[in-house]
């Protein structure tokens, strides 16, 4: 039975490796229990930090055991190191890269919602019937300012006739009295009344709640972008998802379905019902790694993924590496637990 050799390794370089290793585990110790914070462990903030001291005190004993030549020992210490990589991964990301991520998404949703307003426009601004309600409208006002000026002459019974002629609809004429006061108030009543049947005719077209639906979504996008042109042009970092983007993604599902609704047939409006944002679980598990695999090609994204193999890989297994044992013998570890001395009086 062969025993173990132990390497002939300075103990100021041991001791030097240890505190490298140390050093590297206590601050993944930390950062796993930040990114294991969403999940609210044990109904507390503190929670995470618990299950990272467990992971931890796992890490540690059997990265000892590795040193000592234990293959056991080394292979659950890349599987606890690999969870740490996970957790510390799922905080370093969205800590250094919610600024591009957010700002990249504004852009991305600004550029939908525009989109979204010309198709709008397109589909469902009728200038025609536009053309049309200005026409009666004007009308409308030239009429109540003749009556004001001296009640309903001829000129004015004409522009009614005008107005009938476009609404197909007979106007009732009104007494318009003698004085200014009566003048001012049969105008104010053929302008109700005109309006009523302007609004009815358009009514027959849905032109009104289309013309609403054009109108919102242009006011929308002009108050929705100056609010978020504000945002991004500021230099202070952007670290959570601002509320003016939640705004923007609740208006866009709302005219999305409102579109839908006017569209003929129903529901043939190209849009999307579920817009969403994709920035809308930041710092959660569930959002980290699929927006990493989305920014492959970003260099912060390869800068954070080296920076965290580093802390739980690279150098924990440089000072392995450095200080295990040589020559150990497969038969008598087998017959050891993996966490029992490795010494080679022992055995």
């Amino acid at each position: 039975m062969s025993v173990t050799r132990a390497k002939n390794t300075p103990p100021w370089m041991k001791a030097l490796g240890w505190v490298v290793s140390g050093l590297c585990f206590i601050v993944g110790f930390y950062h796993t229990g930040l990114g294991l914070s969403e999940f609210q462990i044990f109904s507390s903030t503190y929670g995470s930090f618990f299950v990272s001291f467990v992971v931890l005190a796992c890490l540690v004993m059997a990265y000892k055991r590795a040193i000592d030549g234990s293959e056991i020992g080394l292979t659950f210490y890349m599987f606890f190191a690999l969870v740490n990589l996970i957790c510390n991964f799922n905080y370093f990301y969205p800590s250094y890269m919610a600024d591009s991520l957010v700002r990249s998404e504004i852009a991305n949703d600004k550029k939908s919602f525009s989109q979204l307003s010309e198709e709008i426009r397109a589909n469902f601004l009728d200038s025609k019937l536009d053309g049309f309600a200005k026409t009666v409208e004007e009308k409308s006002k030239e009429v109540q300012a003749q009556i004001r000026a001296g009640g309903l002459g001829p000129k004015a019974d004409k522009d009614l006739q005008d107005i009938e002629g476009l609404l197909n609809k007979r106007i009732t004429r009104i007494k318009s009295g003698a004085n200014q006061q009566a003048w001012d108030k049969t105008a104010e009543e053929y302008g109700r009344l005109i309006g009523d049947m302007l609004n009815a005719k358009l009514m027959e077209n849905d032109y009104g709640s289309k013309h609403d639906l054009v109108r919102d979504a242009e006011q929308l996008k002009d108050l929705l972008f100056r609010k978020l042109d504000k945002l991004t042009d500021s230099s202070v970092s952007i670290t959570v998802i601002p509320v003016e983007v939640k705004d923007l993604v609740g208006k866009y599902r709302d005219l999305c379905v409102r579109a839908n609704r006017l569209s003929n047939p129903p529901n043939g409006f190209l849009c999307d019902p579920y817009f969403y944002s994709e920035n809308a679980d930041l710092y959660k598990f569930s959002h980290t790694f699929r927006s990493a695999v989305h920014h492959l090609n970003e260099a912060g994204t390869w800068m954070i993924l080296f920076a965290c193999l580093l802390l739980d890989f690279g150098f924990p297994l440089g000072v392995y590496f450095l200080l295990r044992e040589d020559g150990h013998s497969r038969q008598a570890l087998g017959r050891r637990r993996f966490w029992e001395s490795n010494d080679p009086k022992s055995l």
